[in-house]
């Protein structure tokens, strides 16, 4: 017997699979996480990317009307229901602008910019799989 999942408002959930892509960087992994809100600004879903995939659970309406937002941060702070736009948009984080369609249940986002991704990287401390310095970094936009 298959049962709908449902949130509390009793609108049927489905589980949303988002492709990330990066400018520039078909060859270097990233560990990133996103992050789902409401019209409201009320946390909903968040994840870590597992090979370029960020899988959400979202209603339609959720999809329709909330905020995607993107960062290099780990999602122990989302399990602790501590994580906010302002905190992410603070961690520069990408918004994708985007029109998503609920029907599909696989979405591909338009690109990160390098510039962004770069920008994560190098003033937050972060490792790139490939090490470089932050001067060869500057000079190769």
């Amino acid at each position: 017997m298959k049962t709908n999942l449902k949130n509390e408002n009793g609108s049927e959930l489905a589980v949303y699979t988002f492709h990330l892509r990066f400018e520039g960087a078909a060859d270097i992994a990233f560990e990133t996480s996103g992050y789902w809100f409401d019209a409201n600004g009320r946390l909903l879903d968040g994840n870590d990317t597992v090979d370029g995939k960020l899988s959400l659970v979202l209603t339609a309406t959720d999809l329709r009307y909330g905020r995607l937002l993107i960062a290099p941060i780990s999602t122990n702070r989302f399990h602790a229901r501590q994580v906010t736009i302002e905190d992410l948009l603070a961690y520069d984080a990408f918004e994708p602008r985007v029109r998503l369609d609920p029907m599909l249940r696989y979405q591909i986002l338009p690109e990160i910019p390098e510039p962004v991704w770069r920008f994560w990287f190098m003033s937050r401390g972060l490792v790139l799989s490939r090490p470089r310095s932050v001067r060869t970094a500057i000079h190769s936009w």
